[in-house]
C-alpha cells in the first residue's frame, strides 16, 4: 500500500514527527487515559501503555492531559453489578436506562432502581412498544439470576437480575425530545410493515432503524458469514450519508451561519435518537458536528481531533461502551479509514468504495477473529456488492416514509418496486457468499494483546499527510 509522504516531503516517519503530531492534540492524550483508567480494573498491566504514554511524549500539556484523564477513567470505571444468587418476587419503581431493544416476541431493556439492575421483557402492547429512555415504570414480578452465557456482560452494565413482569405501569415520561424521536421510528416501521412484506419490512427497520433482533436467524448468519452485518443495524455509514445531504439543503437556505449549523445539529440529533443511539450511531454524528463545525466557524478540521473527542463523549456518557464490540469495530475501522485515506481519497466513486473496503477488512478482521473465531474470507467482495445497493435503499426508504405523509398512496405503490429489488440482491449475495463454510478461515483463540501488535504494526507505517500550500 503507497502512503502519502509526511510533511517535510519524506517517506519515513520520525520518532520526533510523531511526538510532534501527538503533542499537538491533547484529545489524544485524554483519550488514550480515559482507556487506560477504565480498563485498569479488569487489566492492571495497562499501567505500563500509561507509563509508555508519559515517557515518550516530553510535552507538559500532553503529560497532564494524561494523567489527569486516566484518573477520571479509574474513577468511572464501571462497577460490577452483584451477582443474584436465587429467584424472588419484587415490586419497585425502575428507570428505563438502554434504548429498548424491538424483537418479534417483545422488547428488552435496562432498568435500574434504588436498590439494583434489571434486564426486562415485555411482550408487544400499548406500555412495551412505546417505551423510551427515561420512563419510570413501577412493575411487579419474579427476579431471576443472569444466565451464565450473558453474565459478565450485563454485571458491567449494572444488571443484576432478569424479570418477566406479570404486571406493569408507566409512572413517569422520559424527555419531549426522545418521545418525539421514538414516534418518528414507529412512524417509519408501521410504514415498512405496511407496505412491504414482512421480512423486507424487517429488513428495511434494521437498516434505517437499527432494529436488526427483528431479522430472521437465517439472514443474520448469513449476514456474520459475509462479515456484512454492520450494514443492517442504522451505524456510521448511514448517519454521514444523511448528514451530508442535510448539510448541502442547509447550507443553500440565506440565514445565518450559527443557524444553519444549528439546524444540521438538530436534524442529526434526531435521527440518532431514532436510530437507537447505539455507539457507532453517536460516534458519527459527533465527528461529522466537530468537523463542520469547524468548516462553518473558519477553523482547520482535524480528522484525529474528531475522532478523539467522539471517544471521549461516548466513554464518559458510557464508559461501558469500552467492552463492546460494536463500539471496537466502530471506532477502529474508523481510526483506519481516516487515517490511510479511506474517505474521499479520489474524486471516483468506485476508487473510494474500493479503497475504503480494502482498509476496512484489514481493520475489522483481527476484532473479528477475536470475539468470533473465524474470518469471513469474502467479506471484501461481499460488501463492494452490497453496497450501492445499501445507500439505494437508505435513502428509499426515508424518502418514501417522508413522501407517504403526504401522498400515502404514492409511496405505498412505489415501495415494493423501488426496495424489494435491492433486498433480493443483497439477499442473493449474502447467502450465495455465505453459504459455504469453508469460505469461513477459522482462528484458534488468542491473547487480545496481540491485536495491539497488530494494529501498532499498521499504524507505523502511516504518515500525516502532506497539505499543498
Amino acid at each position: 500500500m503507497r502512503l502519502p509522504k509526511n510533511e517535510e516531503g519524506s517517506d519515513q516517519l520520525g520518532w520526533t514527527s510523531l511526538k510532534q503530531q501527538l503533542a499537538a492534540r491533547p484529545a489524544v492524550a485524554v483519550l488514550f487515559g480515559l482507556v487506560v483508567g477504565l480498563t485498569l480494573r479488569q487489566h492492571p498491566g495497562h499501567i505500563f501503555f500509561l507509563l509508555a504514554g508519559l515517557w515518550f511524549v516530553n510535552d507538559r500539556r500532553f503529560r497532564v492531559s494524561l494523567g489527569l484523564s486516566f484518573l477520571l477513567g479509574a474513577v468511572l470505571t464501571p462497577q460490577l453489578a452483584p451477582r443474584l444468587e436465587a429467584s424472588s418476587y419484587r415490586r419497585e419503581v425502575v428507570e428505563v436506562v438502554s434504548v429498548p431493544r424491538v424483537r418479534p416476541d417483545g422488547v428488552t431493556f435496562n432498568a435500574k432502581s434504588s436498590s439494583m439492575g434489571y434486564r426486562v421483557f415485555l411482550s408487544h402492547g400499548p406500555v412495551a412498544d412505546r417505551l423510551i429512555v427515561g420512563d419510570r415504570l413501577q412493575f411487579g414480578g419474579v427476579v431471576r439470576p443472569l444466565r451464565p452465557e450473558t453474565e459478565m456482560n450485563f454485571r458491567v452494565q449494572g444488571v443484576s437480575g432478569r424479570v418477566v413482569p406479570d404486571r406493569v405501569a408507566v409512572v413517569g415520561e422520559g424527555t419531549w425530545l426522545a418521545r418525539t424521536a421514538k414516534s418518528a421510528s414507529l412512524m417509519f416501521s408501521g410504514r415498512m410493515n405496511a407496505w412491504l412484506p414482512r421480512e423486507p419490512a424487517n429488513f428495511m427497520n434494521a437498516l434505517v432503524l437499527g432494529s436488526q433482533d427483528l431479522l430472521p436467524e437465517k439472514t443474520a448468519e448469513s449476514l456474520r458469514a459475509t462479515g456484512t452485518f454492520h450494514v443492517v443495524a442504522a451505524s456510521g455509514m448511514q448517519v454521514t450519508a444523511f448528514a451530508s445531504i442535510i448539510a448541502l439543503l442547509v447550507r443553500r437556505l440565506p440565514v445565518p451561519r450559527g443557524f444553519r449549523f444549528g439546524l444540521i445539529a438538530a436534524v442529526l440529533i434526531l435521527y440518532t435518537l431514532v436510530a437507537g443511539a447505539s455507539v457507532a450511531v453517536v460516534r458519527a454524528a459527533i465527528m461529522f458536528l466537530v468537523a463542520y463545525g469547524a468548516f462553518f466557524y473558519r477553523r482547520e478540521r482535524d480528522f484525529l481531533s474528531s475522532w478523539c473527542i467522539a471517544g471521549i463523549v461516548i466513554l464518559l456518557w458510557q464508559p461501558n461502551a469500552i467492552f463492546q464490540i460494536g463500539a471496537q469495530l466502530s471506532f477502529i475501522v474508523m481510526l483506519f479509514l481516516g487515517l490511510f485515506g479511506g474517505i474521499g481519497e479520489t474524486d471516483l466513486p468506485w476508487k473510494n468504495l474500493l479503497r475504503s473496503s480494502w482498509i476496512g477488512f484489514w481493520a475489522s478482521s483481527p476484532l473479528t477473529a477475536y470475539y468470533f473465531g473465524f474470518v469471513p474470507g469474502l467479506a471484501l467482495l461481499a460488501n463492494l456488492l452490497i453496497a450501492s445497493a445499501i445507500t439505494v435503499l437508505f435513502f428509499a426508504g426515508l424518502g418514501l416514509a417522508a413522501i407517504g405523509s403526504v401522498f400515502p398512496g404514492v409511496s405505498a405503490w412505489a415501495a415494493p418496486w423501488l426496495l424489494v429489488n435491492p433486498l433480493r440482491w443483497i439477499e442473493w449475495v449474502t447467502t450465495s457468499l455465505g453459504s459455504d463454510p469453508r469460505l469461513q478461515f477459522p482462528v484458534p483463540a488468542f491473547s487480545g494483546y496481540l491485536l495491539f501488535i497488530y494494529y501498532g504494526a499498521i499504524l507505523w507505517f502511516w504518515r500525516p499527510v502532506k497539505r499543498e500550500a
